[in-house]
């Protein structure tokens, strides 16, 4: 008989929709929290600016996949 309170990493299957509406939000949330630009040219514009004030951190721009919007980042590999 099937244990009833078994999650999915202990069963070896997908994880369930619940789970995965729990990480869209949470990376919406995320998203929120930062500073959005409309463009890559105005992303552009505020790395200049950024690397100025901080030359020693290395930043790169993106384009979010939750918002469509660019932001900044500091992380050197981006998945």
């Amino acid at each position: 008989m099937p244990r009833r309170n078994q999650n999915a990493s202990q069963s070896g299957d997908k994880p369930s929709r619940r789970t995965i509406n729990t990480v869209q939000s949470s990376s919406a949330a995320q998203c929120q929290a930062k500073v959005r630009y409309a463009t890559a040219e105005d992303a552009d514009d505020a790395l200049y600016d950024a690397t100025i004030v901080r030359p020693d951190t290395p930043l790169a721009t993106y384009q979010c996949l939750q918002c469509f919007g660019w932001h900044l980042t500091s992380r050197t590999r981006i998945t």
